[in-house]
């Protein structure tokens, strides 16, 4: 299913991705990364932090399994973080595989200074722990 994407108020299409970003809020409304109800993409801008209780990551492919969803539950002062890592294996080759890994956590003043904690999703939906820049710790 293509998603359709505002940007400056022209409309583009976007394809679902394997894993999607979940915002859940105080109130119990949510906003999807991919909403299938209403067809569009929201970036992560859209998310209002001011009222974010949990953020989460969903495997698209299997939405009603708690087992493939990665809670962050946001408190005092957290704010979420999510980007992507894509990287291409066996350049030149046949076997060449654009493979995309899909990084999220939330960032914290504690003491002055800024703490970042992050999580890798894997293609095969392993996980990793990721030190402040993103790379494997």
């Amino acid at each position: 299913m293509d998603y359709k994407f505002i940007r400056e108020g022209v409309e583009e299409k976007c394809e679902r991705e394997r894993w999607g970003w979940l915002a859940l809020y105080k109130d119990g409304s949510a906003l999807k990364q991919f909403d299938e109800a209403t067809g569009l993409f929201h970036q992560f801008a859209e998310i209002d932090l001011e009222k974010l209780e949990v953020f989460a990551m969903q495997n698209l492919d299997e939405p009603n399994n708690p087992a493939k969803r990665i809670e962050v539950h946001m408190g005092e002062g957290m704010s979420p973080i999510h980007f992507y890592r894509n990287q291409i294996l066996n350049v030149g080759t046949d076997e060449e595989e654009h493979v995309r890994y899909y990084c999220f956590g939330y960032k914290q003043n504690i003491g002055g200074k800024a703490v970042k904690f992050l999580i890798k999703v894997f293609p095969n939906d392993a996980l990793a722990i990721l030190n402040e820049d993103g790379r494997p710790a």
